[in-house]
């Protein structure tokens, strides 16, 4: 991917030229919308972005901001509240969906060093 190729430049010195160092190519099996989450972290990490566990606990960040994403849509598209199969008001199950993946995305953003997402 042609984003994640941009060289990495050093914090702090805005006038040192960027290192010859490109940043690592984000992992064949994440959907499209994990892969533009990775790839915008990845250049957020600087040299971390060379560690694997590190590039681990993006990968898993990036899945669960997908998941994330795709509940909060499912919860807009459908409503929190829906008929269960008896015809009474339940609320959504997107909605737990979306609150684990959001734990998960707060507990990942801390061990990389990030901004938590807002939900």
């Amino acid at each position: 991917m042609t984003a994640a190729l941009k060289l990495l430049r050093p914090r702090g010195r805005q006038n040192t030229p960027a290192t010859d160092t490109p940043l690592p190519e984000p992992p064949e099996h994440l959907d499209p919308v994990a892969t533009l989450k990775w790839v915008e972290i990845v250049s957020t990490l600087q040299a971390r972005a060379h560690d694997q566990g590190v590039m681990d606990l993006l990968t898993m960040y990036a899945v669960e901001w997908a998941r994330w994403r795709s509940a909060e849509d499912e919860v807009a598209k459908i409503g929190a509240v829906v008929r269960s199969p008896q015809g009474f008001p339940q609320v959504n199950p997107w909605l737990s969906v979306s609150r684990q993946a959001h734990d998960r995305l707060v507990r990942l953003s801390k061990r990389l060093g990030i901004a938590t997402p807002n939900k």
